[in-house]
């Protein structure tokens, strides 16, 4: 996921956030089909819960637009430090939907954590701009995911999980195109260059891969267990932001 945000930062500027969103999630295909290959060859579709899957997916891409488009509007750094906060709403969300036991030792890590990236990141005066609220409602959405991820994992494998998630991704941005007649912002555009065409491949390769390690995980450890470990990502982010965004 650091490296997918990364590259989405990159080129922010030349697609729009539904255009991203569509190829994040199309290319992901790719990473699902190679995990289902090297698990057996099987990928099964039939479910008994397509309702937790539309939760799931309807959570997920409303978090993937608003996190997405906080890179545009956002410095890198400042982005993070507020999308971050999605793993104290996981732990917060799992006490009373999971009903999980979350102790004291993982409600020190989450808040060590939280105040581990404010003292790091040092967020500037765009943390306080009313741009500020798109990495938080899309932490807040991004935790309702997790949640979903966490209720399906008992009776859905991982990558049905992951690919009803990504179809509906895909169908979801399409939704984004219409707008682009009344807004400038959201017209998709083709790709002018060999590199625009790597760099969307990329995102989705990156994305999809993340997203079949984060199911797994979510499906064999408590959500509370799990979301603390996001807090890792800060260190890479914040080198990736300095390195290639001079931040």
């Amino acid at each position: 996921f650091t490296l997918m945000d990364a590259i989405i930062k990159g080129v922010s500027q030349e697609f729009p956030t539904g255009e991203l969103i569509f190829f994040r999630n199309l290319c992901a295909f790719i990473p699902l089909l190679l995990y289902v290959w090297l698990r057996g060859g099987r990928l099964t579709l039939r479910t008994r819960n397509i309702w937790g899957h539309a939760m799931r997916g309807g959570f997920g891409v409303i978090s993937m637009f608003f996190l997405f488009y906080s890179y545009l509007v956002l410095p890198l750094s400042d982005a993070i430090a507020l999308g971050l906060s999605g793993p104290i709403f996981v732990t917060v969300l799992s006490v009373p939907i999971l009903r999980e036991q979350v102790g004291w030792r993982r409600w020190s890590a989450v808040i060590a954590g939280f105040i581990g990236v404010v003292i790091m990141t040092r967020p500037g005066p765009g943390v306080f701009d009313i741009d500020a609220v798109w990495p938080l409602l899309g932490a807040v959405f991004y935790a309702f995911a997790m949640i979903s991820i966490r209720r399906l994992g008992s009776r859905e494998p991982s990558s049905s999980i992951v690919f009803y998630f990504s179809a509906f991704s895909v169908l979801a941005s399409l939704i984004t195109i219409p707008f682009g007649r009344v807004d400038s912002s959201f017209q998709w555009v083709m790709p002018q260059h060999f590199w625009s065409c790597v760099e969307l491949f990329a995102i989705g390769l990156l994305g999809g891969t993340a997203q079949i390690l984060l199911t797994n995980a979510y499906q064999r450890a408590r959500a509370s267990v799990v979301s603390p470990f996001d807090y890792t990502a800060l260190v890479y982010r914040l080198i990736l932001a300095w390195i290639f965004f001079l931040e």
